[in-house]
């Protein structure tokens, strides 16, 4: 209901809103088909293009707030998607993804497990941590202290991952990207610094490498 009026739902919606969903799947299928990498781009981002145009023109009838909305969730889901499961961002010439390997480039010392660039780990921290902060500022519901309490745990055993592997591969506390640190920090405050203090305490607990190689030596 708006403004007191039921909103009619066109007839061409719903096989606009179908035929929207089948190019999505198309496209989230695209690395699948037995054609070059390159033409899996070209059909990856067509598919969610005509996706895209198609989803956002099937909610029209519902207002230019709602088309707006939808347009940019499935952007974001179809970058969000090229960036970590393909090869297919390319941005100035260069694949973009969190992982090494993709991108053909050479593994810096301190990458994680030579695959995931520090730069990369940590600002996917402080994403998570916006994103598990913001909730707390948007919760007006009983029922939406679930999403606060997801993000927090989610962000929690994140920075506990990422405390683990500083200390074990013998770096420092975030491997020196202090920005992005500082940012999840802040954006912690309103989970009470909860993923904060999973990281550190995951950082001291854990040996680091050459720690343990003098343990197994020294057993008998």
């Amino acid at each position: 209901m708006t403004n007191g009026l039921a909103i009619v739902v066109p007839e061409w919606s719903r096989p606009m809103l179908i035929t929207g969903l089948a190019f999505a799947f198309v496209g989230l299928l695209a690395d699948t088909y037995p054609v070059s990498p390159t033409a899996q781009g070209r059909i990856y981002w067509a598919g969610w293009g005509l996706a895209t145009l198609l989803l956002t023109a099937s909610v029209a009838h519902d207002g230019w707030r709602t088309a707006v909305l939808v347009m940019a969730v499935l952007v974001f889901i179809a970058v969000l998607l090229a960036y970590f499961r393909t090869s297919h961002l390319k941005i100035g010439g260069r694949i973009r993804s969190p992982y090494i390997a993709r991108t053909g480039e050479t593994p810096p010392p301190d990458a994680y497990r030579g695959n995931v660039l520090p730069s990369t780990a940590w600002w996917a921290a402080a994403v998570f941590a916006v994103a598990g902060g913001g909730f707390v500022f948007m919760a007006d519901s009983p029922s939406d202290n679930g999403f606060v309490i997801a993000c927090g745990a989610i962000t929690s055993l994140y920075l506990a991952g990422l405390g683990h592997l500083d200390k074990a591969d013998g770096f420092p506390v975030a491997r020196t990207q202090y920005v992005p640190l500082a940012v999840t920090v802040a954006a912690c405050i309103p989970l009470l610094l909860l993923p904060v203090a999973a990281y550190f305490a995951a950082y001291w607990a854990s040996p680091r490498k050459s720690d343990a190689n003098e343990d197994s030596r020294e057993a008998p």
